[in-house]
């Protein structure tokens, strides 16, 4: 429900831009759904380049986005239909993103692993912690830490105690961040969980995709085994939209959810599937990822909505005690959360 007050206010969104990852995409659009839903007006700050700190890998992603220019063409579209976007893109080697920033009433980091700093370089590190934002305006919605500890301590210590609210996706963080900031931090889940369902269905209407056959997702980011489970279910396609073969390797963040909820099972270890798979009540099967933390992330996800889960392969049945009231508590939540920016 919108906040009359918060009409005329305007929030920048800072977060992670420009990849073609589905997950990254689909929550930057839930984000702006959910402020817009309470009464702002939004606008996602795009930005050149995703730096780390290690030139070699910098060398490597931008061989990689020239290879992949046809598929990140895809994930350009679905930002420039779907997400309100600033005009400029900024060069944080240059001035001008700050003078920017400020010109909004609030500037809001999250959420995506924005704050996960064993991958990011000063300057982004400075551009997530919103460094040059003034403090009355900075907001954290559900930023993730994406590992188990926070590196740079002195350099969090001093920009979140300067956060007008604070908030974490993962629990296992908040009493960090609490020391850290001195301050309350809120938890919160990700913000594709707290748009509707309906919403998510309605920007389905737009989805290019037919179905005719029945076909497993397998959605796989890590190099789990998945012949386990294939093997029990004998003449069913598979789906793979990371496999440069597979015809549907040019869907979008739209096609993917669409992959998803009309799958017979998805097999994954990816975060935002399973999310979408919860959302969608899907029989699905969360395999084991333990490089960068990952693991901890989707078991604390199972977890929540009392999904049992164990230290291999998961099979999980679609049913799920209590949905619609755990659903509703994350929403509640996140509009408590909201309502009290002003």
């Amino acid at each position: 429900m919108a906040n009359k007050k918060n009409k005329l206010k305007k929030i920048g969104i800072v977060t992670i831009y420009g990849n073609n990852n589905y997950g990254n995409k689909l929550q930057n659009y839930a984000i702006e759904k959910i402020y817009i839903n309470h009464g702002f007006t939004v606008k996602t700050i795009r930005y050149k380049n995703y730096y780390t700190n290690n030139f070699v890998k910098n060398i490597i992603i931008s061989i990689i986005e020239i290879r992949n220019y046809k598929k990140n063409r895809v994930f350009y579209n679905f930002s420039n239909q779907y997400l309100n976007l600033s005009k400029k893109k900024f060069d944080f080697n240059k001035n001008g993103i700050w003078d920017y920033l400020n010109t909004f009433d609030f500037v809001s980091v999250g959420s995506d692993q924005v704050w996960n700093d064993a991958y990011l370089s000063q300057k982004m590190l400075d551009y997530f912690l919103l460094n040059g934002v003034e403090a009355e305006k900075r907001i954290a919605s559900a930023p993730s830490i994406g590992g188990d500890r926070i590196s740079n301590k002195d350099k969090f210590k001093e920009e979140l105690r300067k956060f007008k609210k604070l908030s974490c996706r993962e629990k296992e963080n908040i009493e960090e961040l609490k020391q850290l900031a001195n301050k309350e931090v809120v938890h919160l889940m990700d913000p594709t969980l707290a748009i509707s369902k309906k919403e998510w269905e309605n920007l389905l209407l737009n989805s290019k995709l037919k179905f005719k056959n029945k076909y497993i997702f397998e959605f796989i980011l890590g190099s789990s085994d998945t012949n386990f489970c294939k093997n029990e279910l004998k003449n069913i396609d598979i789906i793979n939209v990371l496999n440069k073969n597979d015809f549907h390797y040019f869907s979008g963040p739209i096609e993917f959810i669409d992959l998803i909820k009309n799958a017979e099972l998805i097999i994954t270890d990816s975060f935002h599937c399973t999310v979408f798979s919860i959302i969608f009540r899907k029989n699905f099967v969360v395999l084991n990822r333990d490089t960068h933390n990952m693991g901890n992330r989707i078991k604390n996800l199972l977890e929540y909505f009392s999904i049992p889960c164990n230290d291999k392969n998961i099979y999980i049945p679609s049913k799920i005690v209590d949905y619609d009231k755990k659903i509703r508590l994350i929403r509640e939540s996140w509009s408590k959360y909201i309502e009290t920016i002003n």
